[in-house]
């Protein structure tokens, strides 16, 4: 009587179990993105709410980290994109993928704020648009928002439009090109912005400035 497993017999086992483990690990690993783009979605929302209590307490809104990432804002750059100053604010400087987020702000806004504070000229307002170019803020005028904060997402790299340093910035909903083709055809960038009238809102709703 023949004991114990052919060669063969042990081939055809260990394809089964790779087949039933790559099984298993493709929806883990499908859900450990989606809790780690809500908990990121979650992160950018508490540090808008810090960024306003901020504001409230210090009357001006930071300066973006521009020296290297000691969490520290960088009152010489106030006018650049740079990492979130996690620090001064006391939240967590990272996204679920470890990567610094990044933030920028109006600079008008980085000095002491009043009820008559405004942007600056037209042409540096911030603009939101969608990865297709349908606008979410408005182009022309004022656009109402002072600052963003965003996470460059899973693959660690900012779109097009959140990484070259202009003032247009893209918020969309995410996807991904799942064959590799085009990456063109990938967003995983997350993003919220604060808005000159939510933050003015804030401000007078806890008596830091007056209407």
């Amino acid at each position: 009587m023949n004991k114990g497993f052919s060669l063969l017999e042990m081939t055809f086992v260990l394809l089964a179990l790779s087949f039933l483990l790559s099984g298993l690990l493709s929806p883990l690993s499908a859900r450990m993105t989606q809790f780690q783009i809500r908990q990121t979605n979650e992160q950018l929302q508490q540090t808008i709410d810090a960024l306003i209590g901020f504001a409230i307490l210090q009357n001006r809104l930071p300066c973006p980290d521009t020296s290297g990432g000691d969490g520290r804002e960088d009152t010489a750059n106030c006018d650049s994109e740079g990492d979130l100053p996690w620090a001064d604010l006391g939240v967590n400087g990272k996204d679920k993928w470890n990567q610094t987020v990044r933030y920028r702000v109006q600079k008008n806004f980085t000095t002491t704020i009043t009820a008559t504070t405004t942007h600056c000229s037209t042409n540096c307002q911030f603009k939101i648009q969608r990865k297709d170019g349908t606008r979410l803020t408005v182009f022309t005028g004022d656009s109402n928002v002072i600052a963003v904060v965003f996470s460059r997402g899973k693959n660690h790299e900012g779109d097009s439009e959140n990484a070259n340093g202009d003032r247009i910035y893209t918020m969309d909903d995410l996807f991904e090109d799942t064959d590799k083709i085009s990456p063109d055809n990938t967003f995983d960038d997350q993003m919220k912005w604060l808005s000159k009238n939510e933050l003015f809102y804030r401000m007078v709703t806890a008596n830091s400035i007056y209407p």
